[in-house]
């Protein structure tokens, strides 16, 4: 269970995220109180970064505001960039989006959209979207006996 919880830590495109992106300055802004400079300057250089369409940036944002890390923990913003990113093809953000929509996390529950997500990442043979998959599998089958 602990790498599952790892695993959930660590899934016009822009246009979908322009309210996003003005919520993260304003976040960054009211980190400066918490967050060191050298953390601020990365934050704000990965933003840049990610505001070009930089996927692996995306991806990092959806890190950053789902664990609080040099930015106010929040999990909608954190859902916002991983879908991005996803949107992008980024298997990890996939996964970690497939992961908040099948909880809940930061969003309503949506099970088919977090098994669409999960499969994505699962057939670029990521693996843990496969394992993932196989215990989601394996839960509701017992769940039915």
């Amino acid at each position: 269970m602990n790498w599952l919880l790892r695993l959930i830590a660590t899934g016009g495109l822009w246009k979908r995220l322009t309210g996003t992106y003005q919520q993260t300055k304003s976040g960054i802004r009211q980190a400066k109180s918490f967050a060191h400079g050298v953390m601020e300057k990365h934050v704000i250089s990965t933003l840049e970064q990610a505001e070009m369409g930089d996927r692996e940036s995306i991806f990092e944002m959806g890190e950053r505001f789902y664990e609080g890390r040099g930015v106010p923990q929040d999990y909608a913003l954190a859902m916002g960039w991983f879908r991005q990113a996803a949107d992008l093809g980024h298997h990890k953000a996939q996964t970690n989006l497939g992961m908040m929509l099948w909880i809940g996390r930061g969003c309503g529950r949506d099970r088919d959209s977090a098994i669409h997500w999960l499969k994505e990442a699962a057939r670029k043979n990521y693996e843990p979207a496969q394992e993932l998959l196989l215990e989601i599998r394996r839960k509701n089958g017992a769940s039915q006996r």
